[in-house]
């Protein structure tokens, strides 16, 4: 019993204070899947068909939206020595696929373009990063001679993938914070790393105002959020650049550049940042899903 509490406590030290947490988090993902589904069934429902053809039926996107996280966790902390849950069957590989082929996917859920010293993205990316991985997957995907198991893979990755590009922390990078994750900040009662804000207490709100996934994708409904689509941006690398503009712009407005520690945050101004933040969030969450849907539909349409 000791020996579980342990490593329980262990788990969840390392999900606070591991830095590169899960863009979005799981609820920010599933509700980006979902409602790349919903897109789908009412635009395209023959993709449905074809993605059901590769991932298997009943297997949903908001389902395969957290499995690159899923991924990414179960190697480290098999390379760290840490005992690990069963790996979820729902995540289209086993453990020793994992171990085997995606031992090391870290890099691929961001790319860090500094925000002090703007660069072209192939300084930001000199091997491997997540603008290239969306751009490798979508052609994966898109070839009919790869495996049916391939395909799979490639179309779970792209589900999550195309939703870290758009949360703005994964596009962006202060004198070598990571995203945000080396920053404590305070927002109302909660301390937490600003990465950690932007991917789940935004998404989710706090106390009575705390959101449910059918909440959120109810919310995202409204027409309004339209205009968080630049029909101009195809592609990857400038959804990467949209997030970067907002990462410099409003993630890191009013975040003063100095160290801090869990014990002794920045405080950020609230509601004011809260409420600023929170609407563009709410916009990189429905973009992600419009991408993710038209996306997909390129790829399998024929």
């Amino acid at each position: 019993m000791r020996r579980s509490a342990e490593v329980a406590l262990t788990c969840c030290l390392l999900a606070l204070f591991t830095p590169q947490a899960a863009g979005w988090g799981f609820k920010g993902h599933r509700v980006i899947g979902e409602m790349a589904e919903r897109r789908l069934a009412k635009k395209h429902p023959r993709i449905l068909e074809e993605i059901a053809g590769l991932v298997g039926p009943g297997v949903h996107l908001a389902t395969l939206a957290t499995c690159a996280d899923e991924i990414r966790d179960y190697a480290r902390q098999r390379e760290k020595e840490i005992e690990t849950p069963a790996f979820p069957s729902t995540c289209l590989l086993t453990p020793v696929e994992v171990r085997s082929r995606f031992q090391k996917t870290a890099n691929w859920h961001f790319i860090n373009i500094p925000v002090t010293a703007p660069t072209n993205l192939a300084q930001a990316c000199p091997e491997d990063c997540i603008t290239k991985r969306i751009d490798s997957f979508t052609k994966q995907l898109k070839d009919t001679n790869l495996g049916r198991k391939d395909r799979a893979v490639a179309l779970m990755f792209l589900t999550h993938l195309i939703g870290d590009v758009h949360q703005p922390l994964h596009a962006a990078d202060r004198n070598g914070d990571q995203g945000g994750n080396q920053v404590f900040v305070r927002i109302g009662k909660d301390t937490r790393r600003l990465h950690s804000a932007w991917d789940t207490l935004l998404v989710e709100g706090t106390g009575r105002s705390l959101l449910s996934e059918q909440d959120l994708i109810e919310l995202l409904s409204d027409p309004q959020f339209d205009g968080a689509i630049k029909k101009s941006n195809k592609s990857a690398t400038s959804w990467a650049w949209e997030s970067y503009d907002i990462a410099r712009k409003i993630a890191y407005r009013d975040v003063p550049l100095r160290m801090t520690t869990f014990e002794d945050p920045i405080v950020l101004p609230d509601p004011s940042y809260r409420d600023r933040a929170t609407h563009h969030v709410r916009k990189r969450l429905y973009a992600a899903s419009v991408r993710l849907a038209d996306t997909l539909a390129k790829a399998l349409g024929r």
